[in-house]
């Protein structure tokens, strides 16, 4: 009897609104056609690597949380050609490796490993994935600025929605360090005054262009304003943080921008906290900025620090920031 696809599941998948909802969504439909396959989802970062991006709750394949290609035994093949590879493992059960494309463009891989996979289903499996990677390229699109290609008020949007109380307790569980900080242009407005919107425009690519240059690839960042960015480090304590970004702001004061010169940037950082709203993490690190720019910008300045000294206070209001 021939089994389709959870209409369903399609559905949900076409109107995830980030990609770690679309990825998992992919593996739910996987999961509810192919009940006798361990799947999981590999995707390329920007230095060419394999990265876990989703394995099936039931999974049972040791190999399946491997990241070096030595472990993944027909990858190489299937990276070289762009098709799909088959092989059967030592213990009988095969194995298939899909390419993921986005946009034309390698976006990652698809394993699955288990008994033979029906050829009806088989069938069903290629245009999944097609569906996947067409969404995966528009969301992509939505979510990246334009004219610095970093990820937009779209995007920061839908990583704020991580933040709502009901997620706290869960995610409070297995926090790791993690730091907000905004950083901001000083006296970007002289650039587009006396140069022109399109030497301002330039300074942004080349900042956003410092910033990537600057951080991990799995840190976000995130054009938050006209001149104004969001950096979420993960993993980071605010020493570190806080030492990480004094070095970059010496890096931007070094740096000369084409036609302008010099430029320096203000700084703001604050814990990103598991157990706080994100838009009371955000006021935070904008209170710091604002302090940053209020005390003669071109400086780093950590909201906790501050609070300690006493030089600020909780109920204080910042100043509205112009956005898009």
């Amino acid at each position: 009897m021939q089994t389709t696809c959870p209409l369903e599941s399609i559905i949900q998948l076409t109107q995830a609104e980030d990609e770690q909802t679309l990825s998992s969504g992919l593996i739910d439909v996987l999961e509810a056609l192919l009940p006798k396959q361990s799947v999981s989802l590999f995707r390329l970062n920007p230095n060419n690597e394999l990265e876990v991006t989703t394995v099936a709750d039931d999974q049972t394949s040791s190999n399946c949380n491997l990241l070096p290609e030595s472990d993944f035994d027909g990858l190489s093949a299937c990276r070289e050609s762009g098709e799909i590879a088959f092989m059967t493992l030592a213990n009988g059960q095969s194995r298939k490796i899909f390419p993921v494309l986005r946009g034309g463009t390698p976006w990652g891989y698809l394993l699955c490993e288990g008994d033979t996979i029906p050829e009806d289903h088989f069938d069903l499996v290629k245009p999944l994935i097609r569906i996947f990677g067409n969404q995966a390229f528009m969301l992509d699109q939505n979510e990246h600025d334009a004219l610095t290609g970093l990820l937009n008020r779209q995007a920061l949007d839908n990583f704020a929605k991580r933040f709502e109380p009901s997620d706290h307790e869960r995610r409070a569980s297995d926090a790791t360090p993690c730091c907000l900080a905004l950083l901001d242009i000083d006296h970007f407005k002289q650039v587009n005054d006396n140069f022109g919107h399109l030497y301002g425009d330039e300074v942004l690519l080349l900042f956003a262009r410092l910033m990537r240059d600057s951080f991990r690839h799995n840190d976000l960042i995130f054009r938050y304003g006209g001149e104004e960015f969001l950096l979420v480090l993960h993993d980071t304590s605010l020493d570190v943080a806080a030492m990480v970004l004094d070095r970059f702001r010496k890096r931007v004061e070094d740096y000369q921008f084409p036609q302008v010169g010099q430029k320096t940037i203000s700084i703001g950082i604050t814990e990103l906290q598991h157990d706080v709203y994100f838009s009371e993490t955000m006021d935070q690190a904008d209170k710091a900025l604002y302090f940053s720019k209020n005390t003669g910008r071109n400086r780093v300045n950590v909201y906790e620090d501050l609070l300690d000294k006493g030089v600020i206070d909780i109920a204080e209001k910042t100043k509205d920031v112009d956005l898009f």
